[in-house]
């Protein structure tokens, strides 16, 4: 991954860590753009920000555009990581708890 698309979506934690969460959605839009430039779309590290992207949308209470990413990047990962792979585990109870009604903080490796 070129450096200037990890800066970015560091950038783009940083700010949904803050809680600026329109703002995080924006920029985690622009790391996914970036990404597809240069990678397969369903190139890990784009789902990676995927997901990150639908718990900035679920922490604006848009639980059903959430939910529907979250299910494209499930889906995507189960067959790019398999069923039990911790990625894809991830994303399932992530769906899992958002239809709970729980927003759940995704895993993130700098």
């Amino acid at each position: 991954m070129r450096p200037d698309c990890w800066t970015r979506h560091e950038l783009a934690w940083a700010i949904a860590s803050q809680g600026r969460w329109a703002e995080a959605e924006a920029a985690y839009c622009e790391v996914c753009d970036a990404r597809r430039l240069i990678l397969r779309a369903s190139h890990p590290d784009i789902l990676t920000a995927r997901q990150e992207l639908a718990w900035t949308i679920a922490s604006q209470r848009r639980h059903d555009a959430a939910l529907k990413l979250y299910q494209e990047v499930l889906d995507a990962r189960r067959v790019i990581l398999g069923e039990d792979d911790p990625d894809t585990a991830a994303t399932r109870q992530a769906i899992e708890r958002l239809r709970r009604g729980v927003t759940t903080m995704p895993r993130h490796i700098a």
